[in-house]
């Protein structure tokens, strides 16, 4: 994995931390908005930030035209920022919990492909995990074109480290979802 800090991007106090793949993927990401009343520290750890794929950090390091200045930072400081983000969105993360306990019904849309799992956004921050070898089952019979799925599942665990659902007993459907939509799925299952 490769650290970097970016500045600037939506306006100048803006900071984002993050966490970049061999591959030039964005795995993790904080992102720092003091100048946001509204969303003054924002954790976008499983928002897809740059649609295009993968980058090249280094020549974005490099690139003297770059508006949006980046460089290298330790895996320590990215961790620092990481930890004080999962601190400060610990009481959402409860309520989350307690809003999708063990054994509930949800639904939502593949946003991003990460390694070996999925992730899937339920709503406005709140995500699920869903293994890849599950998805590759749950796929395999439709013909290949759409991104992004329709996920059904039931909730098996909490991710605590990323504040993340853990999804099991999940079924695809090759349509996109409109995130956040009513109903949704919330009951306990048998």
């Amino acid at each position: 994995m490769n650290y970097y800090k970016q500045q600037g991007c939506e306006e100048e106090s803006h900071l984002s931390f993050l966490e970049v793949d061999d591959e030039g993927q964005v795995m993790r990401v904080v992102d720092i908005r003091p100048d946001s009343k509204e969303f003054p520290i924002v954790s976008s750890n499983v928002e897809l930030l740059f649609p295009e794929g993968e980058l090249d950090w280094e020549e974005l390091i490099k690139d003297p035209d770059n508006p949006f200045p980046v460089c290298r930072i330790s895996k320590d400081e990215f961790e620092l920022q990481w930890q004080k983000n999962i601190r400060r969105n610990l009481e959402r993360w409860n309520d989350i919990k307690g809003e999708y306990p063990l054994g509930s019904r949800v639904r939502g849309g593949i946003i991003q492909y990460a390694g070996s799992t999925v992730l899937v956004k339920i709503e406005p921050l709140v995500y699920g995990v869903v293994p890849m070898s599950s998805v590759l089952e749950g796929i395999r019979n439709f013909p290949s074109g759409p991104t992004h799925f329709r996920v059904e599942g039931i909730v098996h665990g909490h991710d605590e480290t990323n504040q993340w659902l853990e999804l099991e007993k999940t079924t695809f459907f090759p349509e996109l979802f409109p995130i956040g939509t009513k109903p949704r799925f919330t009951e306990n299952c048998p």
